[in-house]
């Protein structure tokens, strides 16, 4: 996806959130603001959005001297869901198919973004995660593929989304106790997006093999991965592409891909001619059909 002009206000806003966050002093975020508005000019907008978010949230780690600035939000997430655990997971058991319902709550967990600039409001999530709908749905063929294959690669997005990857991959595994399940993550810390460190600590590394992507992009460019990922991609039956970063940023039509994400900006909403806060579960090869029929 190509960099839009309606991306510009976005790009400010999570300068604005992430510079403050950072505790970036007024003069010091000044100067920052100046040189990210020059580099702004200057930027290709063929290339993805994520381009320019990494060049924002690594010019912020730099000057403020935070390696991870989010990581004090994500502990405070994780917590928040750990609190609520059981009553989650017994949304899912209690449910009349447990792997869609797990697959549901993945897909609206997207949700707990800190990269669109604005703090994202968990408590409502956990409050209409059992009236989740998906604008888009194509779980079917998802589950039809799944039984079929020997390996699914996970490309994981935020730490709180995480918690709900955790779940669905435990009721993918129970259904099918030998499939190869590899759960890629962010080679270092941009934004809440997950890093090795961090799937460790959630626990996903139970119940797949947590590997970096080698990428450092708030998504996923595929030439800027590593040569290891690359293989493990390339021998994957099935991708499971986590949030709208990795959508942005990520395409291959000879792959089986589902993006699982929620539309949180006017330029996808614009694009795929679904409403902003929808949430899909979308086939790579149906996107082009979904765009005609919308």
């Amino acid at each position: 996806m190509k960099t839009s002009y309606k991306c510009i206000q976005c790009f400010f806003r999570q300068m604005e959130a992430a510079a403050l966050l950072a505790g970036i002093n007024k003069a010091k975020k000044e100067k920052l603001f100046m040189a990210l508005t020059k580099k702004l000019l200057r930027f290709d907008f063929n290339s993805p959005p994520v381009v320019f978010g990494k060049t924002i949230y690594k010019s912020i780690s730099r000057m403020s001297g935070k390696k991870d600035i989010f990581y004090g939000k994500k502990i405070e997430t994780e917590r928040y869901l750990a609190r609520h655990s059981y009553d989650l997971e017994n949304i899912i058991s209690e449910s009349r198919d447990s792997l869609f319902t797990a697959a549901k709550m993945s897909c609206a967990a997207n949700a707990i973004d800190f990269g669109t600039g604005r703090r994202p409001d968990v408590n409502r999530l956990l409050s209409e995660l059992k009236h989740v709908r998906l604008y888009v749905n194509q779980f079917m063929l998802f589950r039809k593929m799944l039984v079929k294959s020997r390996s699914l690669l996970i490309l994981a997005d935020n730490c709180g989304e995480a918690v709900f990857d955790m779940f669905f991959t435990k009721e993918i595994i129970k259904r099918i106790p030998k499939l190869n399940i590899f759960y890629a993550v962010r080679s270092s810390p941009i934004i809440n997006d997950v890093v090795i460190s961090d799937a460790r600590r959630i626990g996903i590394n139970k119940v797949a093999k947590v590997i970096s992507s080698g990428c450092d992009y708030p998504g996923l460019i595929l030439s800027k991965t590593s040569p290891a990922f690359r293989r493990i991609y390339k021998d994957a039956d099935i991708v499971i592409s986590k949030g709208q970063g990795n959508f942005e940023s990520f395409y291959d039509d000879k792959k089986n891909i589902f993006y699982l994400f929620q539309i949180k900006c006017p330029a996808v909403s614009e694009l795929l001619n679904i409403p902003q806060g929808r949430v899909l579960f979308i086939y790579n090869k149906h996107i082009n059909n979904i765009i005609d029929n919308n």
